[in-house]
């Protein structure tokens, strides 16, 4: 799975999807900040810190499924479970 394989995940996938997602640079656990007023989430590896920026502009109404499931913020473990919100 590539970074732009889980920046999909999280914008269009569901929940279940979410929590199978890991770092394609070290497995390691996917966490992810969504900033609602400038339209843009980072994604980043938790334990190796590899990341990805995801910008949809200003005005954008889209909103990633992943803050509708788990909120604008949150640790999602690749063993399927959700570790933590904000």
């Amino acid at each position: 799975m590539t970074w732009d394989d889980i920046q999909e995940v999280l914008i269009d996938g569901t929940a279940e999807e979410m929590l199978t997602v890991s770092c394609p640079e070290c497995g390691g656990t996917i966490k992810y900040f969504h900033n609602d007023a400038l339209a843009c989430f980072d994604i980043v590896c938790a334990s190796c810190g590899s990341r990805c920026n995801c910008y949809f502009g200003h005005g954008s109404d889209l909103t990633p499924n992943c803050v509708v499931f788990f909120g604008s913020e949150a640790i999602l473990n690749k063993d399927a479970k959700l570790v933590r919100t904000a």
